[in-house]
């Protein structure tokens, strides 16, 4: 009797095996797409909300900057809870808090320290809150985490040059007050972005170097080189790098400044300069925030 051959493995249930690898593939690919749909980012802080301090002074201001300043953090950063210190406007809506201060020195510093000092008084105000100016735009998508991130400009404090007057005075103090706390290369974290500030450790910074009076200093160095004398900042690049672009002329290369607008997280500029960036905020930022009237 003839033995009958029995079919090589490889091509036995050829069909079955088939249909199985696909089945395989499907469930693969919709386990996939439910962890996709399940995982959530990891937030180092996770913030309901978080009040955005912006000292304002309506006769220094230039066109609409606050505006668009608003309507930039509404759109890129929801959870900002905008509060105004010093001037109201009237588009103002009842989401905007605003907290009233006169200037009384004709050094910006010391009105901007008095300012700082009613937000830290004030229970509208968050525990931890973030500084801001009124020609700083957020133009693209922010998290909680993009405020913790350590950053200073290239040049060390001391190195730094203005062009005189209270700035530079204020700027010369700072240094000497560090010198004296032991901090002898201090970074130069005036970047002219978003501060992030522990409301309790800043009212001990202000009071630990004297800065309620005259003798004005540059809060955002000070208080970051005394809370973190050992940290290497991140080196901000306004001219090249990817985390804020400053405009400082009155005209320029508009491409440049349109790709700036769109990779940049920030967008700040010179007194004189809002008019170069006026056409571009209002492309960006032509819709109401939840702020305005």
């Amino acid at each position: 009797m003839t033995e009958k051959k029995k079919a090589p493995a490889r091509t036995r249930g050829t069909g079955a095996t088939s249909k199985k690898a696909a089945a395989t593939k499907e469930l693969v690919a919709v386990q996939e797409e439910s962890a996709a749909q399940e995982l959530k980012r990891p937030h180092v802080h996770k913030w309901p909300e978080i009040s955005v301090v912006i000292p304002f002074r309506k006769d220094k201001a230039e066109g609409d900057e606050l505006l668009y300043a608003v309507r930039a953090w509404a759109k890129n950063f929801p959870q900002a809870k905008i509060v105004v210190i010093g001037d109201a406007l009237p588009w103002f809506s009842k989401e905007i808090i605003h907290i009233s201060f006169e200037d009384s020195s004709d050094n910006a510093q010391v009105n901007t320290t008095g300012k700082i000092m009613a937000a830290i008084a004030s229970a509208d105000v968050t525990e931890q809150f973030l500084l801001s100016c009124d020609d700083i735009y957020p133009v693209t998508p922010l998290d909680g985490a993009d405020f913790l991130i350590l950053r200073a400009n290239a040049t060390p404090l001391k190195e730094r040059r203005t062009k005189g007057g209270h700035y530079q005075k204020n700027l010369e103090r700072t240094v000497k007050a560090l010198n004296k706390a032991g901090i002898v290369n201090p970074h130069d974290y005036d970047t002219h972005t978003p501060y992030f500030f522990d409301k309790e450790v800043l009212a001990d910074v202000i009071a630990f170097y004297d800065c309620a009076g005259e003798d004005a200093k540059l809060l955002p160095s000070l208080y970051f080189n005394s809370c973190y004398p050992h940290i290497i900042p991140l080196k901000l690049d306004p001219v090249r790098g990817q985390y804020v672009g400053r405009v400082v002329n009155t005209t320029g290369n508009d491409g440049a400044l349109s790709k700036a607008f769109e990779e940049r997280k920030y967008i700040n500029h010179d007194h004189g300069c809002y008019k170069r960036c006026e056409p571009f905020l209002k492309a960006k930022f032509f819709e109401k925030s939840r702020f305005e009237k």
